[in-house]
């Protein structure tokens, strides 16, 4: 999969997945370069501050996507779209996008991906 830099991004569709906390503030960035980003929000809250969330929540190019994980990352070449799990439904449903940006800290502190070292 093609990973796409934040400078390719202008007026695409971006789906958000991480920490709500630095989540929120990526959002809010990411909103004045892409036409849409969708915040995947696993709880039907988040913990960010009211003033970061109030930021996000009257965004008009944010959509928050409560109680909803992410099971599948789609596409060959590059992202194509995602298969969403609502968590509290259990109903599945595919969302078209061109970019999925994760963020996991400066230093994770594991990692699933088995060899996989973030510094080489």
């Amino acid at each position: 999969m093609q990973f796409v830099t934040v400078f390719s991004l202008k007026d695409r569709k971006l789906q958000l997945l991480e920490r709500e906390i630095p989540l929120v503030k990526k959002a809010s960035y990411l909103s004045n370069i892409c036409s849409k980003v969708y915040m995947i929000v696993r709880r039907d809250e988040m913990r960010a501050s009211q003033i970061m969330q109030n930021r996000v929540i009257k965004n008009p190019k944010i959509e928050i996507l409560w109680n909803t994980e992410t099971e599948e990352i789609l596409g060959e070449e590059e992202v194509t779209g995602v298969r969403l799990l609502n968590n509290k439904t259990g109903e599945k449903s595919d969302l078209a996008i061109s970019g999925f940006f994760v963020a996991i800290g400066h230093e994770p502190k594991h990692c699933d991906i088995q060899g996989f070292h973030p510094y080489g």
